[in-house]
């Protein structure tokens, strides 16, 4: 018997080949399937974003007080915190003794409320106290610092 020199076929290259045709025609066929069940849609609304501003009377981004105080004295301090916006906000102020330098009392240090636009500012009172018994000389000089903050955030 004589032996033909028949060239090998690559029997995965076959398969490869025939499935990505496959796959070819494939998308096309779906490709128009998938066209029928797409529709448009157009709109004229239009959407505007409200005015959000706080401010607030006696106070700006930073508020700088001059309090001198000794032992036994108290003071009190208000900010008054004003809804410019178009939208109602709920207000937050802390009040901290940051440095502690000072043996100061700050009473009020939390107080949150809400305004609505429009509405007649919220006046926000806290009190600073240096207790009479606290004199001690070693706090001649020294200088503390109150950070106040008021955080606002709009109402949903």
């Amino acid at each position: 018997m004589a032996k033909t020199n028949a060239p090998k076929r690559n029997v995965f290259l076959i398969a490869a080949l025939i499935l990505l045709c496959l796959t070819l025609v494939s998308m096309s066929l779906m490709s128009g399937m998938f066209a029928r069940y797409t529709t448009k849609s157009a709109s004229n609304d239009t959407g505007r974003i409200a005015k959000f501003r706080v401010t607030g009377n006696g106070f700006t981004d930073a508020v700088t007080f001059n309090v001198k105080m000794n032992p036994g004295d108290s003071q009190e301090k208000t900010l008054s915190v004003v809804n410019d916006s178009e939208v109602a906000v709920r207000y937050t102020v802390t009040v901290e003794n940051a440095t502690d330098n000072l043996p100061l009392q700050v009473t009020g240090t939390s107080l949150t409320g809400t305004l609505a636009p429009g509405a007649d500012p919220a006046d926000v009172t806290f009190n600073l106290e240096w207790p009479a018994g606290k004199n001690d000389a070693a706090y001649s000089g020294m200088l503390d610092n109150i950070v106040v903050t008021v955080t606002a955030v709009q109402v949903d």
